[in-house]
């Protein structure tokens, strides 16, 4: 008996520490030691973004849809002719998602790059792709708090004013606004750097930081493994609203502080419920100082619809919703005459 106890205990040691080898030597092999979730890592979540602790996520260059990705400093997407940004000049500052981004567009095919030739004047594009509303205006924030703009353009879908309501997004951890004691304050900052689905337990989290572990469950359980909830509400409908109100306020007195003009630009996607163009006009309505221009591209994209189908239906990545190159530049056609305005 005692003999068949200490070969049991020899087997299992001898299990651990295989193991252990094998551990230790994937994580050489990768370079990887640090003390990290292997199966939800926060960084590189989308493929091409880097992990932000404030943002949750920025971008980086990358090789996208066969079309050229460049992210010059600061994370900004280059407009295509290979420039580089000193942080003088004072700009005009693009930021929003997806659409001011440019996804499924080359650089040169963006908004804010087609906006800069059609204006002759500087435009940097410091969109982020699946960015809600507060994420919005968290890095504008950053970018006014370091450098100065002659005009900032503040882009939304009504998708973003719904992400606000978010801590996670992607299945990717995001900053959120509460309103506490009747003021904005942010929450889940700094975001997590990994993202921990509700009802893990200990033991499974352990596993998780496994390096081999990793490797082996991704191939033999890809689906389950890989799969981690896309959202995590923490907010209704109305306190998402009013967060977007919210920021939307403390962007009119930040830019009035720095000197540069604002435009609030509601973008519109091909497919739009009932819910999501009331939550939109809402947010539009929160605009309260007098000098804030609001650009409401839906009126022209009706226009358009009624009077060009096919034309309209040219404007958006068949089966996606992301606008093609012509749908960028029928949005910067649009915000010209309000940058002649000024």
């Amino acid at each position: 008996m005692k003999e068949k106890l200490t070969n049991a205990t020899l087997f299992i040691v001898a299990i651990v520490l295989s193991l252990l080898a094998l551990e230790v030597g994937l994580r050489a092999c990768h370079g990887e030691w640090e003390y990290t979730n292997f199966r939800f890592q926060q960084e590189n979540r989308f493929g091409y973004h880097t992990y932000d602790p404030e943002l949750g996520w920025v971008p980086k260059s990358s090789n996208q849809w066969g079309r050229s990705l460049t992210i010059l400093r600061e994370g900004i997407r280059s407009n295509g002719r290979g420039e580089s940004w000193d942080g003088t000049d004072n700009p005009i500052l693009a930021v929003g998602d997806s659409y001011t981004f440019g996804d499924k567009v080359s650089d040169s095919e963006t908004w804010p790059a087609q906006l800069e030739k059609l204006s002759g004047r500087r435009v940097i594009n410091g969109g982020v792709d699946g960015y809600g509303v507060d994420q919005i205006f968290l890095r504008t924030r950053r970018f006014l708090s370091r450098y100065r703009f002659s005009a900032v353009i503040f882009s939304f879908i009504p998708d973003d004013i719904r992400r606000s309501q978010m801590s996670v997004t992607f299945a990717t951890a995001k900053p959120f606004f509460d309103f506490k004691e009747g003021r904005l304050t942010l929450e889940n900052v700094p975001v997590p750097p990994t993202f921990f689905p509700d009802r893990e337990g200990k033991l499974l989290i352990a596993v998780e930081h496994s390096r081999l572990a990793h490797a082996v469950m991704k191939r033999l359980f890809p689906e389950w493994w890989l799969r981690a909830p896309s959202e995590r509400q923490v907010q209704d409908r109305e306190k998402g609203i009013e967060v977007a109100c919210g920021v939307l306020n403390e962007l009119e007195r930040l830019t009035k502080l720095r000197g540069s003009e604002l435009i609030v630009l509601a973008q519109r996607t091909e497919v739009e419920t009932p819910s999501a163009a009331t939550a939109t006009k809402s947010v539009l309505g929160c605009v309260t100082d007098p000098a804030t221009r609001v650009l409401d591209l839906q009126p022209a994209l009706f226009e358009l619809k009624a009077e060009d189908p096919s034309g309209y239906r040219r404007l958006y990545v068949p089966n996606d919703g992301h606008m093609t190159a012509e749908g960028n530049q029928f949005v910067a056609r649009e915000i010209l005459p309000v940058l002649a305005e000024r």
